[in-house]
């Protein structure tokens, strides 16, 4: 499959708070089991689609995992990353729908 540029809009974060949601994301896929990391070595986007296109099961429960971090992160921290999140999967359910 080939892979396109893609730009995500992302949440206006410090960077200690930026590290502190991707380490809470990264033990929250480690819980769930043979999820890949989150960014780094093994966690790029192509990895993801990767995985996914051999593991199509696991794509909502990745899902659902994200959106749950988020909004514990938010509730935690005082922030709206879940916003940001909000929008991008209302993206990409429309480009979804439109097709490639």
């Amino acid at each position: 499959m080939a892979t396109r540029t893609y730009l995500q809009e992302l949440a206006p974060l410090r960077k200690s708070l930026h590290v502190e949601f991707h380490g809470m994301l990264r033990s929250a896929f480690k819980e769930a089991g043979g999820l890949p990391n989150t960014g780094g070595k093994g966690g790029a986007r192509a990895d993801w689609v990767a995985y996914f296109e051999a593991n199509p099961e696991r794509y909502n429960e990745a899902l659902n995992i994200l959106q749950r971090v988020t909004r514990e992160f938010d509730k935690a921290k005082g922030t709206n990353v879940s916003m940001y999140l909000d929008r991008e999967l209302a993206r990409m359910a429309e480009r979804t729908r439109r097709g490639p």
